[in-house]
Protein backbone atom coordinates (compact mmCIF):
# COMPACT_ATOMS: atom_id res chain seq x y z
CA UNK A 1 0.00 0.00 0.00
CA UNK A 2 2.89 2.84 1.08
CA UNK A 3 4.41 1.74 -2.91
CA UNK A 4 0.88 2.24 -4.29
CA UNK A 5 0.37 5.67 -2.50
CA UNK A 6 3.33 6.56 -3.94
CA UNK A 7 2.37 7.03 -7.64
CA UNK A 8 0.92 10.03 -8.95
CA UNK A 9 -2.63 9.88 -8.37
CA UNK A 10 -3.92 9.22 -12.43
CA UNK A 11 -1.26 6.11 -12.33
CA UNK A 12 -2.50 5.02 -8.93
CA UNK A 13 -6.12 4.75 -10.14
CA UNK A 14 -5.71 2.70 -13.16
CA UNK A 15 -3.70 0.01 -10.35
CA UNK A 16 -6.15 0.02 -7.90
CA UNK A 17 -8.52 -0.73 -10.88
CA UNK A 18 -6.68 -3.19 -12.45
CA UNK A 19 -5.03 -5.14 -9.43
CA UNK A 20 -7.99 -4.45 -6.82
CA UNK A 21 -11.41 -4.26 -8.65
CA UNK A 22 -9.77 -6.65 -11.53
CA UNK A 23 -11.20 -4.74 -14.07
CA UNK A 24 -10.09 -5.14 -17.83
CA UNK A 25 -8.30 -2.49 -19.51
CA UNK A 26 -11.44 -1.24 -21.43
CA UNK A 27 -13.49 -1.31 -18.30
CA UNK A 28 -10.69 0.85 -16.87
CA UNK A 29 -11.21 3.02 -20.23
CA UNK A 30 -14.73 3.28 -19.94
CA UNK A 31 -14.67 4.51 -15.91
CA UNK A 32 -11.91 6.76 -17.08
CA UNK A 33 -13.09 8.07 -20.22
CA UNK A 34 -9.40 7.21 -21.33
CA UNK A 35 -8.32 5.76 -24.59
CA UNK A 36 -7.31 1.89 -24.30
CA UNK A 37 -4.10 2.91 -25.16
CA UNK A 38 -3.74 5.40 -22.32
CA UNK A 39 -4.89 2.68 -20.08
CA UNK A 40 -2.27 0.69 -21.22
CA UNK A 41 0.49 3.04 -20.66
CA UNK A 42 -0.16 4.30 -17.59
CA UNK A 43 -0.66 0.82 -15.94
CA UNK A 44 2.67 -0.17 -18.00
CA UNK A 45 4.36 3.26 -16.34
CA UNK A 46 3.02 2.51 -12.94
CA UNK A 47 4.46 -1.13 -13.13
CA UNK A 48 7.51 0.38 -13.26
CA UNK A 49 7.23 2.58 -10.81
CA UNK A 50 5.77 0.21 -8.42
CA UNK A 51 8.81 -2.08 -8.96
CA UNK A 52 11.32 0.59 -7.98
CA UNK A 53 8.94 1.83 -4.98
CA UNK A 54 8.95 -1.41 -3.73
CA UNK A 55 12.57 -2.12 -4.23
CA UNK A 56 13.24 0.57 -2.29
CA UNK A 57 11.27 -0.31 0.34
CA UNK A 58 12.62 -4.02 0.46
CA UNK A 59 15.74 -2.82 0.30
CA UNK A 60 14.92 -0.44 3.27
CA UNK A 61 13.65 -2.88 5.74
CA UNK A 62 16.38 -5.28 5.02
CA UNK A 63 14.37 -8.22 2.83
CA UNK A 64 16.72 -7.35 0.12
CA UNK A 65 20.16 -7.45 -1.04
CA UNK A 66 21.82 -4.38 -2.59
CA UNK A 67 23.28 -4.71 -5.89
CA UNK A 68 26.78 -5.34 -5.08
CA UNK A 69 26.58 -6.56 -1.92
CA UNK A 70 24.63 -7.84 1.19
CA UNK A 71 21.79 -6.47 2.51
Amino acid sequence: MRALRRLPADYRVVCTLYFMADLSYEEIASVMEYPVGTVRARLHRARNMLQKSLWRIAEAEGMADRPGGAA
